[in-house]
């Protein structure tokens, strides 16, 4: 882990999505509830253990996003910590996808309420088994796209360690935070420029030395 999560309350972490091994981690590091879609709820044992945690759960349409942003207001008001996906989706992990600006409404700094710190967080894959994580051999750890949830639950129990590195980026400053767009924007540029740098460290490594700051997992 390099930097850490802010202790205050109420929080957002912004983070990038590969798999659903980002859950456990992120909350084996830190106190949080998750922002997940709603499908998540209905999923065989994985929707019990996310209504356990007081997951929020979001429908991406733009019919529901005024409730969505109403729903996680409600949260900060509370004084959460949530830990949101903006990419929408989980990616091969060699990428990170735009981020959707929508559900950051509900940090705009004109809103009323209880407005938490933002904090950007950037996820990294780095080796599977002793090897550099590559294109190749991410789908091992990644999950995206249609891959089935048990066969590759049973796939991430085979592998013997994956090394990922978490980094805890800087809060966001008060004024990027005056507009969703801006605020969803400077999280992206943030996180985007620390995973191509993680990426590339990855991919340069090739005699199996964990990288400085790395956490083990596994």
């Amino acid at each position: 882990m390099v930097g850490s999560p802010v202790t205050l309350r109420p929080a957002l972490f912004v983070a990038n999505h590969s798999s659903w091994l980002d859950i456990p981690i992120l909350g084996c590091l830190m106190e949080c509830s998750f922002v997940a879609k709603s499908e998540v709820e209905h999923w065989p044992g994985v929707g019990l253990l996310a209504r356990l945690q007081r997951t929020e759960f979001v429908e991406r349409t733009r019919q529901r996003t005024n409730l969505h942003v109403t729903g996680i207001q409600r949260r900060f008001e509370e004084q959460s910590r949530l830990v949101m996906f903006p990419e929408g989706t989980s990616t091969d992990g060699s990428h990170v996808l735009p981020f959707k600006s929508s559900l950051f409404s509900s940090v705009e700094r004109q809103m009323k309420g209880s407005v938490p710190v933002v904090q950007p967080v950037t996820v990294a894959y780095m080796m599977i088994d002793g090897e550099a994580a590559t294109e190749q051999t991410r789908p091992a750890v990644a999950w995206y796209g249609d891959m089935e949830f048990a066969p590759h639950l049973w796939g991430v129990f085979q592998l013997a360690r994956i090394v990922v590195q978490v980094t805890f980026h800087e809060p966001v400053p008060e004024v990027c935070c005056q507009s969703r767009k801006t605020l969803a924007k400077h999280c992206e540029r943030v996180v985007v420029a620390e995973h191509a740098r993680l990426i590339g460290i990855a991919r340069d490594d090739g005699d199996s030395r964990s990288p400085a700051g790395v956490d083990r997992i596994g």
